[in-house]
């Protein structure tokens, strides 16, 4: 869940960072931007959410 939280999150910051300097039509790089921008904030929650969970079964693991 918090991975399509993530993405979402990130391809609104995207949108958002080619609305604010695109001038015209620009339809292509909006989505684009969103595109991108929530491709890379998933995959960034991915490996945190991985990470965290190799490390919680190492720290569960009789010694």
């Amino acid at each position: 869940m918090s991975v399509l939280l993530a993405g979402a999150l990130g391809g609104l910051l995207g949108y958002g960072l080619v609305d604010t300097g695109c001038h015209g039509s620009c339809a292509t790089p909006k989505a684009t931007g969103t595109l991108v921008g929530a491709a890379l904030a998933a995959f960034g929650c991915g490996v945190v959410a991985v990470l965290v969970l190799r490390a919680m079964a190492e720290w569960r693991r009789p010694g």
